[in-house]
């Protein structure tokens, strides 16, 4: 549990800077979308603006005040302000109450801020994706999804003009671009769907 979190009041925005180590993704759950990934910054040795020690580590999510800085590198000083709100986290009788950080915003680099910085995406799909190819050896490793789907968004993104006469990432349509005949592709489909009952 974060005890330095536990503190302070949920209902103020607090300072605080951490030292930027590496992206990951969460899996989440809306009734809207459903499950979907959403990316995440681990922050070691997060202290408030006055220098007092707050917490060893702190997860946040990826949100646009954090893509603004373009790509983090490993030890880079990020200050940010932020709320704490208490959450259950285990499952069962497991279950115990920690602390996170939400409604991000002030966010600025603190050290390294001359340095020139490649942008990354903005929008939630190509960013997981830049996620999971900037980590693909680690979860290679650790036995960890990569979605492919969200890897060749950010592939997309990333290089744009490859994919001009290609459906978007975000189309979800069934419109068939690979140029086959219909009737062989409906033939294919067929024995597909036949040997997958």
């Amino acid at each position: 549990m974060r005890n330095g979190l536990k503190d302070l009041e949920s209902n103020q925005r607090y300072t605080f800077v951490g030292k930027f180590t590496r992206l990951g993704y969460a899996e989440e759950y809306n009734d809207e979308d459903g499950y979907y990934y959403q990316p995440t910054i681990l922050f070691l040795d997060v202290h408030d603006d006055q220098g007092h020690f707050i917490t060893d580590h702190a997860w946040v999510h990826y949100t646009e005040p954090f893509v603004q800085l373009n790509e983090l590198k490993d030890g880079d000083l990020v200050g940010f302000s932020a709320q704490v709100r208490a959450y259950k986290k285990g499952a069962g009788i497991n279950k115990v109450t920690d602390y996170e950080l939400i409604e991000i915003q002030d966010v600025v680099r603190k050290n390294n801020v001359d340095a020139q910085r490649a942008g990354v995406p903005s929008e939630n799909k190509p960013l997981v994706g830049y996620v999971m190819e900037r980590n693909r050896a680690f979860y290679e490793k650790a036995q960890r999804n990569i979605d492919e789907e969200y890897a060749q968004a950010y592939d997309q993104w990333l290089h744009p003009d490859d994919y001009s006469n290609a459906t978007s990432y975000s189309d979800d349509g069934d419109d068939d671009q690979s140029g086959l005949d219909p009737e062989l592709l409906a033939k294919l489909k067929q024995f597909s769907d036949d040997n997958l009952k």
